[in-house]
């Protein structure tokens, strides 16, 4: 199983014979993330795990490119449909579903998105990134209005060639579900709340996975995004558990 990193939630699973991508997004125009449509010519089944706009505002221009197979919650397909993709293209999905992909099995659980703090939004708003980047700010607001969440967040789990890997849309669970424990890799999404370190270590706890994998850490969509500074992470796991964190386009082999 091959995992390839392509910017913000944007990954890819890749046994020798099928794929899977999840959450692909074109970065908007300032970023220094470097990702093509071409990028992702020859996926065909496309899971989302929100209907934030990081997650789902590329997929009318994939969809147009080449044919795709979409997955995602009642808020995503709706999201989809007045961005201009037909609903039937979207297989609305709920959690303890299971979808097979050739050799590659998907199940969906019930997740939770981060829920952003005052510290974060005053250091996102007062910003003088915001003037920076202003260009940006009309269609973020203009697609922010379509891609609501609405408290429909989805993880993933997906298991292939013997090994399981526990995709998370956000940065945050369910209190009270019952997730798959002992995972070879974990995808955390660090990004979203000014205290990152304490969710992802409490979710690492209670997974208890082999290995964790960054993502969401990129600035892909000034001036709402930034870089993260992972070292806390870094630090925190070092030598404890196995911590990754890819280059744009970088790959992962289980």
């Amino acid at each position: 199983m091959v995992i390839t990193w392509y910017n913000t939630a944007a990954l890819s699973v890749q046994t020798k014979n099928n794929s899977v991508l999840f959450d692909p997004f074109l970065p908007l125009k300032g970023s220094r993330v470097l990702t093509a449509l071409s990028d992702y010519d020859g996926f065909f089944d496309i899971f989302l795990t929100h209907a934030h706009l990081d997650h789902i505002v590329s997929l009318p221009l994939l969809c147009r490119r080449q044919s795709r197979r979409l997955f995602g919650t009642q808020a995503v397909q709706t999201a989809l449909a007045e961005l201009g993709v037909e609903k039937s293209a979207v297989e609305v999905i709920r959690s303890g579903d299971e979808k097979q992909v050739g050799d590659i099995l998907v199940k969906a659980f019930h997740g939770k998105h981060v829920r952003y703090d005052g510290k974060t939004l005053y250091h996102t708003f007062c910003n003088v990134r915001m003037f920076r980047y202003a260009y940006n700010i009309p269609p973020i607001l203009r697609e922010n209005r379509i891609c609501q969440e609405n408290g429909e967040t989805t993880a993933y789990l997906v298991r292939a060639e013997g090994k399981s890997v526990f995709i998370l849309g956000s940065l945050n669970l369910l209190p009270d579900a019952i997730y798959p424990t002992d995972v070879d890799l974990i995808v955390l999404p660090y990004q979203g709340t000014s205290d990152l370190l304490t969710p992802a270590l409490e979710i690492i706890d209670r997974i208890r996975p082999k290995a964790v994998l960054l993502d969401h850490f990129d600035d892909t969509f000034p001036p709402l995004s930034r870089t993260i500074d992972t070292g806390d992470i870094e630090r925190a796991l070092w030598n404890k558990l196995p911590l990754h964190k890819l280059e744009n386009g970088g790959k992962l082999e289980l």
